[in-house]
């Protein structure tokens, strides 16, 4: 869980994602969650787009317009002020980063700075690999929902690569990773406590299930397929 030179919160904010080492201890597979903006395909950056922020500030009016914040507003002011908030909200919409996650395998992986590591398992391979695929499967279906990134929010939760590394880690251990137990001591975890499960969980149908190719797919092929699956979301007609 490396950090960086920011602060949020009082403590530095941080990228987490999981990793897979063989017995010999070294780094042979990682699963990273992270930003695709819709514009450029682009993966991996974390960036606050402006478009993102006029959403969530669209969002924000709207929130206190419904809840009657405005009272003192004439009426048809107030839904001229949500009629506007809508089309900010919309058109930001069609720019704003997706939540998607990507994947590397293979002994050639560069070693990255890791400032807290946390042993989610610690089995024989043949488990070891179930419980990877079983991420992987997770994975794929986290690309194909329609999850909005959201590194911070003014009005909802986060949605980030701590949602998913939260996920996939109870995805591995068959637990929820609590605040009590996760390493956020020292560095910020905006996201981690948001579940994205439910973006997903009513379209499963749409999905491969690695169970089901466990024999026909070699690992590197369930990397490569959902390295692949990031752009193949984008497409309406998948």
């Amino acid at each position: 869980m490396p950090g960086s030179g920011l602060m949020f919160g009082g403590k530095e904010p941080s990228h987490s994602f999981l990793r897979l080492k063989n017995h010999l201890g070294q780094v042979v597979g990682e699963i990273h969650g992270g930003a695709l903006d819709q514009a450029t395909g682009d993966f991996g950056q974390m960036k606050i787009k402006l478009s993102s922020l006029f959403s969530q500030l669209a969002k924000y009016v709207k929130v206190g317009l419904e809840k009657n914040l405005s009272n003192s507003l004439d009426p048809k002011m107030k839904a001229k002020i949500y009629e506007v908030a809508s089309k900010i909200e919309i058109g930001a919409k069609k720019e704003e980063n997706k939540l998607k996650v990507g994947s590397k395998f293979g002994l050639c992986i560069s070693p990255s700075r890791a400032d807290v590591t946390m042993e989610l398992a610690s089995k024989s391979e043949e488990k070891v690999m179930k419980v990877w695929k079983k991420a992987l499967d997770r994975a794929d279906k986290i690309n194909h929902a329609d999850i909005e990134y959201r590194p911070i929010s003014l009005v909802d939760l986060a949605q980030n690569c701590h949602s998913v590394s939260m996920l996939l880690a109870k995805v591995v251990t068959g637990n929820v990773v609590t605040a009590e137990s996760r390493v956020d001591q020292t560095f910020a975890m905006p996201g981690a406590d948001t579940n994205i499960e439910t973006s997903f969980a009513s379209s499963s149908s749409r999905f491969y299930n690695t169970e089901a190719t466990e024999e026909k797919n070699n690992l590197s092929e369930l990397h490569d397929k959902v390295n692949f699956s990031i752009r193949k979301s984008m497409s309406p007609s998948f």
